[in-house]
């Protein structure tokens, strides 16, 4: 594309350097209003607001000054967004050379933190994925496993339709490619196809799925994963779950082929953070095989003296709690009244049932199936009533502490929520919420949540404007006063007696 960069110099001379930005933005990476695109002309706009904080020149750049920038990202981000900034900066200063405005690009010399990608590469575990299955619709069902077994992409989900489905011959063609479905996927596809009117006389075509936004299958999967008390993880977990399920049998050639093909990736590069993660894991499974000992059928057992669960699973404990203890007389009483109360949450009542039906011989199943409940919620209750008894039953705290953001994580929310979406090539004109929210967190890199971003609106002082309508000039308070009665439009008709001939 071709830039005009007559006016460059003379703006970098001025010190106007938001315009010189404005001059060189055609000629950064990605397509003008894309993702890409907008990403690195966020990280410009942070590196332009630290260079006028410092006093640091743009053109006058030196080794130090480079080193300056990336400790101090290094201390206001993440690794993973402190290397992406850095690679902005290097694209900078490497269209400032081409042009003749500078000599050297030190950032070329200086390199962000490791970040090792299968350190924290989010993954839905076996026993996650069993839950989300067992609290889930027909349709949150399939959606589950298309990407737990199916290993397709987000916008692949989204996009499929039931032309791309062999419901014969249990395949998938999508993107180019075959995916072999398993057998509770093409179950689970065939259930949620016959809601949507599929059956093997009269097929449905068209969207599977009635997703035409991104944020809508996060929302679903979010829900979901409230209701089985699952770890919320984005999509893409679903998809390292498939790919880490096709290399359990081994790491061998035949596998990571097998694996790549599977999940659609071009190379061997794009699977390696997967079978790094796949070797790690095993790597702890053989450590716990060796310290809990080995059951007759070859799953690992931990037992613990004096208390009610025993852990049993291919790989891993997991926790199963296989009955409640003896009750005390007054927990007894206490229980059963709690069962009965019309004034306590519902919460608590269902829990007092849980922990009665266990005690009465039920198990976790038949308590799931009475109630409404899953199992691992049965599971769950009792084992807190055998632990801390009554208190035990009271509402769980959500762990972990909130997200902390930085003073520039801020600035940036603030920055963005004060900014004309029109001004960032966005297809609407105003914000709200939600596209707060998206826009945050896939352009700027900044996990947020609604309220958190509410919260900093109130502390900044901040609200959202209010619409008022109305027709013409605002109505005077004394109009009606001051213009009298009002006459009536119609005038009365004369009512006359009917005459008859």
């Amino acid at each position: 594309m071709h830039v005009d960069m007559g006016d460059l110099p003379s703006l970098l001379n001025r010190g106007d350097l938001h315009g010189a930005l404005d001059v060189l933005t055609p000629l950064l990476p990605g397509q003008p209003g894309s993702a890409t695109h907008l990403n690195v002309l966020s990280g410009l706009r942070v590196y332009l607001r630290w260079l006028e904080e410092t006093g640091h020149a743009l053109l006058n750049v030196s080794d130090a000054q480079a080193r300056d920038y990336s400790a101090w990202l290094a201390a206001a981000y993440a690794p993973a967004t402190h290397k992406n900034r850095l690679t902005q900066v290097r694209w900078l200063y490497d269209l400032l050379q081409h042009h003749g405005l500078v000599t050297d690009n030190p950032y070329r010399r200086v390199q962000g933190a490791l970040n090792h990608a299968h350190d924290h590469r989010p993954v839905y575990s076996p026993g996650d994925i069993a839950r989300l299955l067992q609290e889930a619709n027909p349709e949150e069902r399939a959606l589950v496993l298309l990407g737990a077994h199916g290993g397709l992409t987000g916008p692949e989900t989204r996009g499929l339709t039931f032309e791309d489905i062999d419901f014969a011959h249990g395949k998938i063609h999508v993107s180019g490619r075959t995916v072999q479905a398993t057998e509770p996927l093409m179950g689970a596809l065939e259930r949620w196809g016959h809601q949507r009117g599929h059956t093997a006389l009269f097929r449905a075509t068209g969207p599977l799925f009635d997703l035409p936004t991104p944020f809508q299958l996060r929302k679903k999967l979010h829900f979901l994963c409230q209701r089985a008390d699952v770890t919320y993880r984005a999509w893409h977990a679903l998809r390292h779950a498939a790919g880490l399920r096709l290399l359990e049998p081994g790491l061998n050639a035949q596998t990571r082929q097998a694996a790549q093909d599977h999940l659609g990736l071009h190379s061997d590069e794009s699977l390696r953070p997967l079978v790094k993660l796949s070797g790690k894991l095993r790597t702890i499974r053989g450590h716990l095989r060796v310290r809990t000992g080995t059951c007759a059928n070859g799953s690992s057992a931990k037992f613990q003296q004096g208390a009610h669960w025993i852990g049993i699973s291919g790989g891993a404990s997991m926790r199963a709690f296989v009955r409640v203890r003896s009750l005390t007389a007054e927990e007894l009483t206490t229980l059963q009244k709690m069962a009965k109360s019309r004034t306590l949450c519902a919460g608590r009542v269902k829990r007092a049932h849980i922990v009665l039906m266990s005690n009465q011989g039920y198990t976790h199943q038949e308590i799931a199936e009475r109630l409404g409940v899953s199992y691992h919620t049965s599971c769950r209750w009792v084992g807190r009533f055998n632990e801390l008894g009554l208190p035990g039953l009271e509402e769980l705290g959500r762990p972990g502490r909130p997200h902390v953001y930085s003073e520039a994580n801020i600035g940036d929310v603030i920055q963005t929520a004060l900014t004309k979406p029109d001004d960032l090539g966005l297809p609407f004109g105003s914000w709200t919420l939600d596209r707060l929210v998206t826009y945050l967190t896939e352009v700027k890199g900044i996990p947020i949540r609604r309220s958190r971003i509410s919260e900093i609106f109130r502390n900044e002082g901040l609200r959202w404007r209010q619409h008022e309508g109305w027709m013409g000039a605002r109505v005077d308070p004394d109009f009606g006063q001051k213009r009298g009665l009002s006459k009536a439009s119609t005038p009365v008709r004369q009512t006359t007696a009917s005459s008859s001939a």
